[in-house]
């Protein structure tokens, strides 16, 4: 009889992994928005919380649309970091833009944005790089839970 194909613990919950590699993205976004605000002594106030669910709406749309989440074992890091910096850069050039053009009605200091939209494209490529290297870790030390 043959034996079954053995598949390792993190290819049976890719889907569990990819949801959570999404919802780091994303508590990520917001966290280092509340810090920024914090950082400058700011309160969230209605305009800020519209940049925010803004930008955030954005990024998800586009990583979305365009399957960013899955498994990625394969894939070059280099792509993968290429294109959530691509990601971020539209959805924040995307929120720079709406504040252009409603400028007399939404006041927001450049200073937050300037920290956010820096730090926060950081922080992602950071926790990319701390997934990635955790992986490859565990298949290097025979830990990816084959049967």
């Amino acid at each position: 009889m043959d034996k079954p194909i053995a598949r390792g613990l993190l290819h049976e919950h890719g889907a569990l992994l990819i949801l959570l590699t999404a919802v780091l993205d994303i508590a990520l976004i917001i966290l280092l928005f509340f810090f920024t605000l914090h950082a400058n002594n700011m309160a969230l106030q209605g305009h800020y919380a519209l940049a925010l669910c803004n930008t955030l709406a954005l990024f998800i749309t586009l990583t979305t649309s365009a399957s960013f989440y899955r498994v990625r074992r394969t894939s070059p890091l280099r792509q993968e970091i290429a294109q959530l910096l691509a990601f971020w850069l539209l959805a924040i050039s995307s929120l720079a833009a709406f504040l252009f053009f409603f400028d007399s009605i939404l006041i927001i200091d450049p200073s937050i944005l300037r920290v956010w939209s820096v730090i926060t494209p950081a922080l992602l490529v950071l926790s990319r790089l701390i997934l990635r290297g955790t992986s490859r870790f565990l298949r290097i030390h025979d830990s990816n839970f084959r049967n």
